[in-house]
């Protein structure tokens, strides 16, 4: 077995270990029961959703973009590494509970509110990272349906097991209502705006371009990969733009409203976001079969945008 296909496992474990560490280093996180019960539930969704709601019509989508793999054998990817895909699914669930845990979810419509708020700031504008691959619209669409769904459900998971178990609740710190986030911080926006557009070209250009495009190549099965960029640069750049307002709009004023305004407490809102919010959505990378290594490069330029975004926001607040 290759080295990396050894190690990868390990370093979904760990993971899943960090989420577990972060959770007890909270001394107000008591509410294992519901904890467990929701990631149990969620995880389920997964199962029925990919094995049975769309299985075959997604893995024939996923077979026309690598060069008309039949569905056979795009399941065959994903067997070969069916254990990391079952851990970075349940540690993912896992995180996505209890990310949401620390939001006030007294009733199902607050549940779907803060679940949807949260996705549209965090998890949507990563979405970017598709158009630049060339994915088809109906598999992104698929996808972030059911990314959306995942974190629906949890929500109101939390709700109905809270209510199931009186003596115990989630910790319920923050609220995430619109009335609440309408202020909308300008110059941060514009200030992430630029520095979002320069990290992207360092990242993908002099960093990074080769593993990218020698793993996104491998992923398609297409040697001659991009064949229309310059053509699609101006839609790629206003996807990317679009994308960064959703995020700086939604998650700016959510920052102030939790009080997140120190630049320690940003740097945490921001890794806290990623890992337990947004990263759990590499699981569909694994089963799709890409390389670890060009989700490596995706995520990791994510992780530094949002911890940025928070970061750039804390500053102008202080000199405010």
């Amino acid at each position: 077995m290759h080295i990396r296909t050894r190690l990868a496992p390990a370093i979904v474990f760990s993971l899943a270990a960090v989420h577990l560490a972060l959770l007890l280093a909270d001394t107000n996180f008591e509410a294992f029961r519901t904890l467990f019960s929701s990631t149990v539930a969620l995880t389920l969704l997964g199962w029925v959703t990919f094995e049975y709601l769309l299985n075959p019509t997604i893995y024939k989508w996923i077979g026309q973009e690598r060069k008309g793999l039949s569905v056979k054998q795009v399941r065959t990817y994903e067997s070969s590494r069916k254990l990391t895909s079952y851990v970075t699914d349940i540690a993912g669930n896992l995180g996505i509970v209890a990310y949401l845990g620390f939001f006030t979810l007294d009733s199902y419509a607050e549940a779907i509110q803060t679940a949807g708020i949260l996705y549209l700031g965090s998890v949507l504008p990563n979405v970017h990272h598709y158009f630049w691959e060339e994915r088809s619209i109906k598999l992104i669409y698929t996808i972030e349906i059911y990314q959306l769904t995942r974190r629906v459900v949890a929500a109101c998971a939390i709700v109905k097991f809270d209510n199931l178990w009186k003596a115990e609740s989630m910790p319920g710190k923050y609220d995430a209502y619109p009335d609440k986030i309408l202020v909308i911080p300008i110059v941060p926006c514009i200030v992430m705006t630029v520095l979002r557009f320069g990290l992207g070209f360092l990242w993908y250009g002099p960093i990074f371009s080769r593993v990218w495009l020698a793993s996104i190549r491998e992923f398609k099965r297409d040697k001659k990969f991009p064949r229309d960029f310059e053509k699609d640069m101006p839609y790629l750049l206003l996807g990317g733009f679009v994308c960064g307002t959703i995020q700086s709009f939604l998650l700016l004023p959510l920052q102030r409203q939790m009080d997140m305004m120190s630049i320690p407490q940003a740097l945490k809102m921001g890794y806290t976001l990623f890992f337990f919010y947004v990263l759990p959505t590499v699981s569909v990378d694994m089963w799709e079969g890409k390389a670890y290594r060009l989700s490596f490069v995706n995520y990791s330029l994510y992780l530094m945008e949002l911890s940025l975004l928070f970061v750039v926001n804390a500053l102008y607040q202080s000199m405010g």
